[in-house]
């Protein structure tokens, strides 16, 4: 009973989703100025991005029983029928805890992300990152005219998580780590805290999480050039930086107190991830 529970959070990468709900409070608070996204729309996010994993992984069965056999649905601990019921149960789930255009839009682009990632390659990263930008827009309310702050952010969002699927495709590789991985980190290190500090009436507050931002950045790029090419924890350590981002953006928006709430969720996803690999 245990490893089955075990390989579902696997199968689901569960503690992933909590870097979900940060998206969607910064989605919120640059379009409304205050967090109004209820429980309700958060966790229908969180239920389409565990519906993005599990169909991952359903579609990736073939290539995962060669190049990973231990994984959940190749080493035979959740059949294939078991996953697609659960996959379609996340999938209904989310659409009816937030029955909304910006869902539906998140759950098509997901499909599309699954389903073009193989055939399409450079279409991957661009769909994957619209994917997180989606959850800002429904934070936001799925605004027709979105604030300049929201767009800000979208833009922000989608360099980062683009970045992180491109250098995906490395993971396990044992190609050497590209140039490009530490200019794109240098020029959103830098770039992200100078527009949040133009813009913020909380300069102080924006100043200590742009610290922590840029920090988690440098180590970041310091693991990479130690490992010399991408490995699966790598992937898992990029993903978790994302919560510092989160905070930046909420101090800059004026709520800094929702920045901290997520500090803590950080080092509790890096031992989490020990356990259950992100990627």
């Amino acid at each position: 009973m245990r490893l089955r529970f075990f390989a579902w959070i696997r199968f689901l990468r569960l503690p992933n989703a909590l870097t979900v709900p940060g998206d969607v409070w910064v989605g919120a608070v640059t379009q409304i100025g205050s967090l109004e996204a209820g429980i309700r729309t958060t966790s229908g996010v969180v239920f389409a991005y565990w519906f993005g994993m599990a169909l991952n992984d359903l579609l990736d069965l073939p290539r995962d029983r060669r190049s990973r056999p231990e994984r959940p649905l190749p080493s035979g601990q959740i059949s294939p029928g078991m996953g697609w019921t659960v996959c379609v149960l996340l999938g209904l789930t989310a659409l009816g805890l937030s029955p909304s255009v910006g869902m539906a839009g998140l759950i098509l682009l997901i499909v599309a992300y699954t389903g073009c990632k193989e055939p399409i390659p450079w279409l991957g990263p661009i769909l994957m990152a619209l994917c997180r930008v989606c959850a800002l827009w429904i934070g936001a309310g799925s605004p027709l005219q979105p604030s300049p702050q929201l767009i800000a952010a979208a833009v922000i969002w989608f360099l980062w998580i683009g970045w992180i699927t491109v250098l995906g495709r490395l993971e396990a590789t044992e190609r050497p780590v590209p140039l490009y991985a530490t200019l794109w980190m240098a020029i959103l290190g830098l770039g992200v805290p100078l527009w949040v500090l133009s813009q913020t009436d909380e300069p102080l507050s924006a100043s200590l999480f742009a610290v922590l931002w840029i920090w988690a950045l440098v180590q970041l790029d310091l693991r990479l050039r130690r490992a010399g090419c991408v490995q699966p924890a790598l992937i898992g350590k990029a993903i978790r930086v994302l919560l510092p981002l989160q905070s930046l953006m909420l101090a800059g928006a004026g709520e800094p107190l929702l920045g901290v709430c997520l500090l803590p969720v950080w080092p509790l996803l890096a031992w989490l991830s020990r356990r259950f690999p992100m990627s």
